[in-house]
């Protein structure tokens, strides 16, 4: 027999009725069902789910969206993966991890090559969640493996130049210079041929960013960074008018 436990997420920090903090994302959702077993804690049953959050997503339905709530819009490329941490935070203090509910964070190491939006190292760390394992679920390697293998999320590759759109888990995560989207789709693939397209598990990313030029869409986000006006050229320099004279016709 399964219980369906409803729980509210919200952004950046995700307050679920288990009484856990899941430190801010978007790839949980306003609203997520979590199947838990009525089996003693330690035991797994065969039809539990080991990510077991059926997820809708948070998202934008427009690049002016995205862009007024991302503190920090970058063009980077992921270097590497780097160490997993626990979004599931302590509800009495976000800055300690929960101790009986894991939601697997991959953290990324990406090279920034430009800021758009904000300011800050040339190295970030960004993540994303990957697995949930919720209180009866063992925290084995293998268990967590298997929940990731579960989860639809979409790993960051090295070598692909991204467009992020991005907020700071300071709260939850002092001085670890840690980031995360807010509202799918928070990353655009820029490659170097053909055209700029979103990256994400929402289904309906493609249909609403469609593809473009990589050159145009970054125009746009600036624009929205702008305020929704065109860039004042303050410092350049008009350019001579050259006037070839007319000749007149001799009397």
């Amino acid at each position: 027999m399964k219980s369906l436990t409803t729980v509210s997420l919200a952004m950046p920090v995700i307050l679920l009725s288990l009484s856990i903090l899941v430190a801010c994302y978007p790839q949980a959702s306003p609203t997520a069902t979590i199947i838990q077993s009525t089996k003693p804690a330690g035991t797994i049953a065969p039809d539990v789910e080991y990510s077991s959050v059926t997820q809708s997503y948070r998202t934008a339905s427009t690049l002016q969206q995205l862009v007024a709530e991302s503190a920090v819009i970058v063009v980077g490329d992921t270097t590497t993966t780097g160490e997993t941490i626990n979004l599931a935070r302590n509800p009495n203090d976000p800055t300690q991890p929960d101790l009986k509910n894991l939601v697997v964070g991959q953290v990324y190491r990406v090279t920034v090559k430009r800021y758009l939006k904000g300011s800050g190292t040339n190295s970030i760390n960004v993540v994303q969640p990957e697995a949930y394992l919720f209180e009866r679920t063992p925290k084995t390697p293998e268990n967590i493996e298997k929940a990731r293998a579960k989860d639809n999320h979409i790993p960051l590759r090295p070598g692909i130049t991204y467009l992020f759109f991005l907020n700071l888990m300071e709260k939850e995560f002092p001085g670890q210079n840690y980031f995360t989207g807010d509202r799918h789709p928070w990353r655009f693939v820029l490659p170097a041929t053909g055209n700029a397209q979103p990256e994400s598990p929402w289904s309906g990313a493609a249909h609403v960013f469609l593809p473009r030029p990589s050159a145009d869409l970054i125009s746009e986000v600036e624009f929205w960074i702008n305020g929704g006006k065109l860039p004042t050229p303050a410092n350049l320099t008009p350019l001579p008018i050259r006037v070839t004279p007319t000749r007149r016709p001799y009397p």
